[in-house]
């Protein structure tokens, strides 16, 4: 098991980098690691406000496969201009959820994973996360 450190990615612009600080790492099977984005915010940002990104891993029922269950939260928040106060209107949330069986070969697993990392990376899978309407 590794243990939890920032990960940096791109921003939409796919240009800038960002930092997703490393808050805190999995206890184990069924707790959850979490990571944060507060580089570049403002001081008086409300932590809660922030996006996050957390994954979780344990063994299914039976025990014949491990899960891997990922959320992710991008608090729409702003500065209520009358009050100075930060306030969230709504967020945007995805979660995800991987099975890796354990009768597959390593090598199958990291395979499958890795191309399905790279499609939710892909370009077409971003524009339909980014506008909410399917390919046609």
């Amino acid at each position: 098991m590794a243990n939890i450190a920032d990960i940096t990615i791109k921003k939409s612009d796919l240009t800038t980098d960002i930092i997703y600080a490393g808050l805190v790492g999995s206890g184990g099977d069924g707790t959850w690691a979490t990571w944060r984005q507060d580089a570049g915010q403002p001081a008086s940002f409300p932590t809660g406000f922030r996006p996050k990104f957390e994954l979780m891993t344990k063994y299914n029922g039976p025990k014949t496969a491990r899960q891997v269950q990922y959320k992710y939260s991008y608090p729409v928040a702003y500065l209520d201009s009358t009050t100075g106060v930060y306030k969230s209107s709504d967020k945007v949330y995805g979660e995800g959820f991987l099975t890796l069986p354990l009768s597959a070969s390593p090598n199958v697993c990291w395979e499958a994973a890795f191309e399905m990392a790279h499609m939710v990376a892909s370009a077409a899978v971003k524009t339909v996360f980014g506008n909410g309407f399917n390919v046609t």
